[in-house]
């Protein structure tokens, strides 16, 4: 209001000034004036957005009025037009400013002009008047003022006085509306004062308008060029550039009144560009507002009408106005400033509006226009973005769309042709798509030669998925009809050709056959063309035939070659012959072979003799024949071959080396010949073949002629001929020097000779020969020569034969050396019989005086009984019998000692309920009381109590008495010893025990009671201070104590390692020293000072008890590292004392930390186990597990972790033998490099530290229960092999015996056995406890141990999974349950045992399919891999890749391994049980392929992928059938 007051004091003191020169204004001017304010008022006061403030503009109306009665103001402007600007609301005020030279004048007059607005001029002080502009646009209800401010002087940096006031009086009243500035600044004059000019002609005018008025927040700087103005574009565009840079520094100046825009465009006189200008200043001006709107408080907001329209209305009156100026101005010859308007129509055009559209198009198409003239690739794709959104802006089956999507296939067919972008080819290639549904001659009409073009640019290109996806293209849009189609087919084939060369994709290859057919089909058959194309197809048709071996590829390619024929005769023949000669060799009956016969047939006719290469057709012709006679047998194919051969090697020069071949294989037709008919004429001439062959191959050609005769003339002739033919065989050696490669060939022949003759005469003479043929053989070839191996085993059988013959032992023991050799390689074979034939000569030999031959060779016999030997145990009792019976004769203590310990093990070798248990038992017992007698040691005689309690356990009832009496005898004469009376009252209620079960008239009964009169009377002979379990400190009490002590520490350190290192003293430690450590420690002190007053049992427990805390034992978990200390290094010394190794500074950084935690004993299985004694080390690794289970903890030290969260990565994890010792410690800790704590955490137990647990997860793939509670055992046995199928040792055989501890197995450790045979001894064993198959599941190479298990452990990493089939129990009633065949089928399954294994053969009950079809669906090489698509009794088609060949298929089977846990669902009734079980049998399973064996055996078949199998119906589960096939 002060604003508004001021102005009025204004006008009261130019009162007079401006009545005069109101009175020389024209009228007829101010009329217009006023009628057009009118106008403004009127549409004002309906802008909802602007109606705030009105009350106080009304207000200041009243004021005016009321000052004075003036006629204008004093800016010149009419008081009827400042009286209606002050009245209304929807006007906004734009000023135009500049100076003279910047083109001002001819800015506004543009305007005014351009709609032909009356314009009031007055203003008598200067020349240029000041002139205002009311625009109502297109009748709308918005307003616009212009106003020209009076020009600047061109000479001066501020503005005149006259200017500034009326930009003043201006600004005051567009405080009621929206005012804004369009600045003019001249780009002819110089840049660098110009712009410096300008920048202070803005500080000028904001000096004395932001004292008085509110500045317009909007200003654009419109940058102008006289009309005369001859600067170039790029000095044009540099100035430009300039100013921008320049107004960029005014909006940084800190005033944020201020935001100086520079319009984009040059004026230049058109009035097109003025009027953009202006637009767009009022397009932000109205913007503000609108968002200015929206901040307005609640109050203000209900007064507005609900009804009143939007200020964005304006921008579709703008839209409308400029449309029509754009039409009058389109055959302007500035393009230039039509594009600008066109432009300014586009953006005052609301996306909502209708007519949007047009809007693109007009743009659009003067872009298009000027594109023609200039060529500029800006415009080209302003082009296509407008066209694209114009075409998307409009419905599908719009009319108008359908021009401009031609249009803007003609925009980016231009710009394709410049840039050759892919993506615009493929932008045209959806176009012509899109308008091939309405036009499909006129989408088509170019566009395949437009591909064309582009494939010849690209075909160089490496992008070849790219050309063939172009070549597809430009074939999809050449019509059938096109002329040059079938060049479009050849190309598309040529690239396909080319991607098949490089990746091999069958589905390229029969799209190339498919194309080229296609080509063939629509060339006639005279073109030149037609025949490199059949040529081709052929090729192709070849290629596929040898990968898929389909016959109709065969028959196609028969039929292109015959077409072929007629044209180039030998060369169709010629290839046609040896492709089908090679490939139906191994695929065809003798219906194709008749037709490759005739073929060869005819290339031999049309093979003149002269011809060099006519041997060649003759040998052709001669194997087709011989494929032929291998077919059918025809002896007329057979001597037609010989013959044919046999003019091959005339034709042939001597020295010619085919000529060796064709004799050879001529010689095997004679051969076969002869075997048919026995003609003597064929013999003879192999006789003469034979000896032209000795020329160039001596050996060989004797020795296949003794094989021949030999073979031959067994059959045919007596002894005479054999004689004959040995004598060959003694001439073929005689002439086979010492140093002959091939001399033991000739010993083996001569000696298989001899052998075939001893078979028939059995001639001694022929025998020793033979053994010292082979010996002699055996010793020609190196150790490792596979062959030698073969040799000695025959050489074994021989030298067996004349053992038994003559029974000579040096024979026997020729034999013995011969297995000892075998052994080293082959174990098992080395085993396979020695013990028996051993055990046989010992009964013979055990009637003769030389009782130590016999005992050595019951020790051969033991020596060559393997572990695993179902009859061990009977070589140990023979061996113990004879030692027994030498002791009998000699005496002597040591065979006593060997004859106990042999009873033992064979007593631990048998189960429980063996019958041999009890009579070994028996034995042992009184071999141990021979014992006893003699060196009265009481260990032996506790041992005794301790086997008749035993047999007691294991004696039924009524046959007691005689153990209970033993037993009792045995505690009688312990009580004589020790004098203990807890002995002689047991004694004594064994004897009561024994007569209380007969009657007292049975003779066992009397006897029982003589044994407790005895005990009784002993008792009461003790006195008044009988010897109890608490002794006394006498000296023979404390003898008895520290004996008793001694007892006790070696039954609680049995399970703990027998050398241990003592931390405090670095000694390595046996079992004496760990007692005499014991004994000299406070614990063994204090048991010996209160050993009198505790009972026997109580004692007993504390000194386990003490021996327990004593001996808590560290042991060390580590990846073996250079310089490991063995025990030979240490044993004897200070381990404190040495120096060296890595290995060795490990070791002392671990008994001293083993110290530092309070561990006098450590333990590390570098030094702490003898490994130069087998015996040790097979008890170590089968100790290994409960000794790290028995351990106070474990320290686990890891060399390559060095940070917290790296644990994961070290290669502790992936080693064999660490993952049983990390599952059997309790305790674990893990250190780092420099021996710090994992983790720095204060935890006893990192299996205790839920972070390091998560970790060891992630690392090992074990879950937490397993990791902190594990239990050892079959029970899972796929998961436990999976957790240590990533892992690996130094010796391959190491990793089974690694998880002999984890599964709680007990098998002999045989090294030098491969990887092979111990893991299958181990899955052997599993597979025999638990009948698990699971350990069957894995995909891979197959052992040689047995073909159902996996060469290595690495088949196990995956994890086995396979997809349930939901139930469907409607079903249920269709099936037969209750009385059918699903009954029958339920009692058949869960009658079957579990899976067993023995002798190497796996009896696996199972579910069987018999395989009736296998069709060969692809083949690779390197390696080789077959794929099939094997069809099998009640399952769908299966598709498995091998690396084997399949031939019949009925030697095939498909099982389905069965467990009976399969069957433990608990059910109601057993109708749901034989639901379960027919659900279980319809869900998808893993099969075993299985080939049929002679003798009722099979074979597992190896895949490269899982074979996964369904059933095809649930009914036909009612048919399965049920195998228990011996798998080898």
């Amino acid at each position: 209001m002060s604003d508004v007051q001021g102005t009025v004091q204004n006008v009261s003191q130019r009162q007079s000034e401006a009545r005069q020169v109101l009175r020389s204004t024209d009228a007829r001017v101010i009329s217009a004036c006023a009628n057009s304010m009118r106008l403004v008022c009127d549409v004002l006061r309906s802008a909802p957005c602007l109606r705030r403030g009105l009350r106080a503009v009304d207000d200041s109306l009243g004021a005016l009025k009321r000052s004075s009665e003036i006629d204008i103001c004093s800016c010149g402007i009419p008081r009827q037009l400042v009286q209606l600007v002050s009245s209304v609301q929807n006007v906004y005020v734009i000023l135009v400013v500049g100076p003279a030279e910047a083109g001002q004048s001819l800015f506004a007059n543009q305007l005014f002009e351009c709609h032909g607005i009356e314009v009031a001029e007055m203003g008598p002080h200067r020349a240029e008047h000041i002139k205002a502009l009311r625009c109502n646009l297109m009748n709308s209800q918005v307003n616009i003022v212009v106003v020209k401010i009076p020009p600047f002087d061109s000479n001066r940096e501020d503005l005149d006085l006259d200017a500034a006031n009326v930009m003043i009086s201006w600004l005051n009243l567009s405080e009621k509306c929206r005012s804004g500035i369009l600045f003019l600044h001249s780009l002819d004059s110089d840049p660098t004062e110009d712009l410096t000019l300008t920048l202070q002609r803005f500080e000028s005018l904001v000096k004395p308008l932001s004292s008085k008025v509110t500045v317009p927040s909007w200003v654009y700087v419109v940058p102008t060029i006289s009309l005369e103005s001859l600067l170039p574009d790029e000095t044009l565009s540099q100035r430009l550039s300039q100013l921008k840079t320049t107004m960029g520094t005014l909006n940084g100046n800190g005033n944020s009144k201020w935001h100086a825009s520079t319009f984009p465009q040059v004026f230049q006189g058109q009035p097109e560009t003025a009027w953009s200008a202006t637009l767009l200043l009022l397009r932000d001006m109205t913007e503000a507002e609108a968002k200015e709107s929206t901040a307005f408080p609640k109050p203000a907001l209900k007064c507005m009408s609900p009804k009143s329209p939007d200020a964005r209305l304006v921008l579709k009156d703008l839209a409308d106005l400029l449309s029509d100026e754009f039409k009058k101005k389109r055959g302007s010859a500035d393009l230039a400033a039509v594009v600008t308007l066109a432009r300014t129509a586009l953006e005052f055009t609301p996306p909502e509006h209708p007519q949007r559209h047009l809007a693109l198009i007009n743009l659009a198409d003067l872009l298009s226009g000027r594109f023609k003239q200039e060529g500029s690739k800006e415009d080209l794709d302003e082009v296509i973005a407008l066209r694209r959104t114009a075409s998307e802006s409009l419905a599908p089956d719009d009319p108008q769309r359908q021009t401009i999507l031609l249009q803007l296939n003609d925009c980016l067919h231009d710009r394709f042709r410049r840039d050759s972008a892919i993506a615009d080819l493929e932008e045209i290639v959806s176009l012509r798509r899109v308008l091939l549904e309405h036009t499909p001659t006129l989408a088509l009409k170019d566009l395949a030669d437009l591909v064309s073009e582009e494939l010849k640019k690209k075909r160089e290109s490496c992008d070849l998925a790219a050309i063939v996806t172009l070549a597809r293209t430009a074939l999809e849009f050449t019509p059938l009809e096109h002329p040059q189609r079938h060049l479009v087919l050849i190309n598309l084939a040529d690239l396909l050709s080319e991607r098949f060369k490089q990746e091999g994709s069958k589905e390229d290859l029969d799209e190339i056959i498919a194309l080229r057919r296609t080509v063939s089909e629509s060339l006639s058959p005279d073109d030149p063309q037609r025949q490199t194309i059949l040529l081709q197809l052929d090729d192709c048709l070849h290629d596929r035939f040898g990968m898929d071996g389909d016959i109709a590829d065969l028959e196609e390619i028969v039929f292109l070659r015959r077409v072929l024929l007629e044209r180039t005769p030998t060369l169709a023949l010629k290839d046609l012959a040896g492709l089908l000669s090679e490939e139906l060799k191994k695929k065809r009956g003798s219906g194709d072979l008749a037709v490759i016969v005739t073929l060869a047939r005819t290339a031999l006719e049309f093979t003149p003799p002269e011809h060099p290469q006519r041997h060649l057709a003759l040998i052709n012709l001669a194997d087709l024949l011989s494929e032929r006679f291998k077919q059918e047998g025809s002896k007329e194919d057979l001597d037609e071959v010989i013959a044919l051969r046999r003019t091959a090697s005339e034709s042939l020069a001597p020295g010619d080396p085919q000529r060796q071949t064709i004799l050879l294989e001529l010689n095997d037709c004679l051969h076969d010949r002869f075997r048919r008919d026995s003609a003597i004429a064929d013999l003879e001439e192999i006789v003469s073949l034979r000896r032209v062959l000795l020329e160039c191959t001596p050996t060989l050609g004797l020795k296949d002629l003794a094989d021949l005769l030999s073979e031959e003339l067994t059959k045919k002739r007596g002894s005479g001929d054999l004689a004959t033919i040995v004598t060959l065989a003694r001439t073929a050696l005689e002439f086979t020097p010492l140093g002959h490669p091939h001399r033991h060939v000739a010993l083996i022949n001569l000696a298989d000779l001899l052998s075939e003759r001893f078979k028939q005469e059995g001639s001694k003479e022929d025998l020793d020969e033979i053994i010292a043929l082979r010996r002699n053989a055996s010793e020609s070839l190196a150790p490792d020569d596979p062959q030698r191996q073969t040799i000695l085993l025959q050489l074994d059988d021989c030298l067996r034969d004349r053992f038994g013959m003559d029974g000579a032992i040096a024979d026997l023991e020729e034999i013995v050396s011969v297995r000892r050799v075998l052994l080293e390689r082959t174990p098992t074979l080395a085993l396979k019989d020695l013990a028996d034939l051993l055990s046989e000569e010992l009964k013979k030999q055990r009637g003769r005086g030389n009782v130590a031959a016999i005992v050595t060779l019951a020790r051969t016999a033991l020596e060559f009984t393997p572990l695993e030997h179902p009859q061990r145990h009977l070589v140990l009792i023979n061996l113990a019998d004879l030692l027994s019976e030498r002791f009998k004769q000699e005496g002597s203590q040591g065979d006593l000692d060997e004859v106990i310990a042999l009873r033992r093990i064979a007593s631990e070798s048998l189960a429980p309920d063996d019958p041999h248990s009890q009579t070994i038992l028996l034995q042992l017992d009184d071999c141990l009381h021979d014992r006893f007698r003699r060196g009265h040691a009481i260990a032996d005689l506790e041992e005794i109590v301790s086997l008749r309690r035993v047999l007691l356990e294991r004696t039924p009832t009524l046959n007691r008495c005689g153990p209970l009496l033993n037993l009792a005898n045995s505690l009688h004469e312990k009580f004589q010893q020790q004098g203990l009376v807890d002995d002689i009252e047991e004694a004594i209620s064994l004897a009561h025990t024994a007569s209380g079960l007969y009657p007292p008239e049975h003779p066992d009964h009397v006897r029982s009671q003589a044994y407790l009169a005895r005990y009784l009377k002993v008792k009461v002979r003790m006195g008044a201070h009988p010897k109890r379990a608490q002794i006394g400190l006498s000296c023979s009490g404390s003898y008895d104590i520290k004996h008793f002590i001694r007892r006790v520490f070696f039954e609680t350190v049995e399970h703990l390692p027998p050398r241990l290192l003592h931390t405090p003293t670095g000694a390595m430690c046996n079992r004496d020293d760990q007692l005499s450590y014991f004994e000299d420690s406070p614990q063994y002190k204090r048991l010996l000072s209160s050993a009198s007053s505790l009972h026997r049992r109580r004692l007993q427990t504390e000194i386990s008890s003490a021996v327990t805390d004593f001996f808590q034992v560290a042991m060390l978990s580590h990846r073996w590292g250079s310089g490991e200390p063995l025990l030979r290094e240490i044993a004897g010394k200070n381990t404190y004392d040495l120096h060296g190794t890595d290995g060795l500074a490990k070791l002392q950084d671990f008994c001293l930390l083993a110290l530092e935690r309070n561990f006098k004993w450590a333990w590390s299985d570098t030094c702490c186990i003898d490994k130069d004694s087998s015996a040790e080390l097979q008890e170590a690794i089968g100790s290994m597990f409960s000794w790290y289970r028995r351990s106070s903890l474990t320290i686990v030290y890891l060399s390559d972790v060095f940070d917290a969260g790296s644990l994961a990565n070290s290669v502790w994890f992936r080693r064999g033998w660490t993952l049983q010792e990390l599952l059997a410690s309790h305790a674990i800790l893990f250190y780092t490099y420099d021996w710090s704590l994992y983790t720095k955490s204060d935890t006893a137990n990192h299996k205790t530290d839920p972070t390091v647990l998560e970790e060891l997860q992630k690392a090992t793939g074990v879950a937490e229960q397993h990791l902190t509670n594990f239990y050892p055992g079959v029970d899972d046995a796929r998961t436990r092999l999976h957790w240590a199928s990533g892992r690996s040792t130094t010796r391959p055989e190491d990793i089974a015996y690694s998880l002999f501890g984890i599964f709680k197995v007990h098998l002999p450790v045989l090294y030098g056995e491969s990887v092979e045979n111990a893991l299958g001894r181990l899955l052997a064993e599993i597979i025999s406890r638990s009948g698990d198959i699971s350990v069957l599941d894995w995909v891979g190479e197959a052992s040689s141990f047995n073909s159902c298990f996996p060469a290595n452990l690495l088949p196990y990493q995956t994890v086995p999974d396979i997809q349930v089939i939901p139930s469907n129990p409607a079903k249920r009633n269709d099936l037969g349950l209750g009385n059918g065949k699903g009954k029958e089928l339920y009692d058949k399954l869960s009658g079957l045992p579990r899976a067993g294994f023995a002798n190497r053969k796996l009896a696996l009950p199972s579910t069987v399919h018999q395989v009736t079809a296998v069709k060969l669906q692809g083949f690779s090489t390197s390696p080789s891999r077959y794929t099939y698509e094997i069809h099998a009794s009640r399952l769908r088609p299966v598709n498995v890749t091998l690396s084997v060949k399949l031939c019949n298929r009925g030697a095939y089977l498909l099982v389905r391994p069965w467990h009976p846990k399969s069957l433990e669902t608990q059910t109601e009734s057993d109708d749901d049980a034989v639901w379960n079980l027919l659900e279980q049998l319809g869900q998808p399973f893993k099969a075993l392929l299985l080939k049929r064996l002679p003798h009722n055996e099979y074979k597992r078949i190896a895949s490269d992928c899982e074979i996964t199998a369904c059933v095809q119906d649930l009914t036909s589960t009612l048919d399965t059938e049920v195998l228990i096939p011996e798998i080898v």
